[in-house]
């Protein structure tokens, strides 16, 4: 059942909203209706979050913008902004934004931006390096990886590819990722898997946490993997990871427990 939360602070705008949501897809349900910055806030401060697949978000909330709380979280999923005016494009879009919807909007312009956001999912797998690891492969890289699993925690993953089914270690796994509402797992080559999975704290708590972490709302980092680490600002580390061009960044809430976690 797909998740959904949204954001606005009109009663009529948000009833509308959710009436196209369930005429688009029966099954999906709006976890919540958010109508302030504050109450964004407080809504991602959760220990245990929904497991959200889509935010729907009106930009002038009545305690300010909402770019004010979304520069402050790191979003588990894509957002499709909804508003009356058309200067927030910019902004917009550097906050995970997949499509902008300008009020008052018709059920057929939703559901198109709707369809557009299958289309871009669709087309992040197919650019992604989706296939299977042979298993001359797989072992190499599992003896690479000196490890002791720990009874109890997510040992392996079933993923279908193509016509049959592969099976993926977790020891295999330098990162998961969630980029667009979709988790992927990345070996240490960069290439990518994509999990059955849709929640990365859930995700998170499967997995032997001697060995993993979950840096922010959207990564879980492998501790064999990582190369070296930098600060990134005065909160913030930026960690490299084999296989990965870009470093991934540690969120503010979460630096001080990834130091404690490196030391242990």
């Amino acid at each position: 059942m797909p998740q959904i939360l949204v954001i606005e602070d009109e009663p009529l705008a948000a009833e509308k909203l959710k009436g196209f949501i369930q005429r688009y897809q029966k099954d999906a349900e709006v976890v919540a209706v958010l109508t302030s910055v504050a109450e964004v806030l407080a809504f991602f401060e959760q220990d245990e979050l929904p497991s959200l697949q889509l935010i729907f978000a009106d930009i002038e909330l009545r305690d300010g913008a909402v770019f004010k709380a979304l520069a402050q979280l790191d979003l588990p999923c894509p957002v499709i902004f909804t508003t009356s005016y058309d200067s927030y494009g910019v902004q917009a879009f550097s906050h995970q934004a997949v499509g902008y919807l300008l009020k008052p909007f018709t059920y057929k312009v939703f559901s198109d931006t709707m369809e557009k956001l299958t289309q871009l999912k669709n087309k992040l797998l197919a650019q992604a390096d989706i296939a299977p690891a042979s298993a001359a492969t797989t072992l190499a890289a599992a003896q690479s990886v000196p490890t002791t699993p720990q009874p109890g925690y997510r040992q392996r993953f079933l993923l279908k590819q193509g016509q049959g089914l592969q099976l993926l270690e977790a020891a295999n796994i330098s990162c998961i990722r969630a980029v667009k509402g979709i988790l992927l797992a990345q070996d240490e080559k960069g290439q990518s898997l994509m999990l059955s999975e849709n929640n990365v704290q859930q995700l998170a708590e499967s997995l032997d946490p001697s060995r993993f972490f979950q840096l922010n709302r959207s990564d879980i980092i492998q501790i064999n993997f990582i190369e070296r680490l930098e600060p990134y600002g005065k909160e913030n580390l930026a960690v490299y990871l084999r296989g990965l061009p870009e470093p991934l960044l540690s969120s503010k809430t979460r630096t001080a427990l990834l130091r404690k976690w490196l030391n242990s």
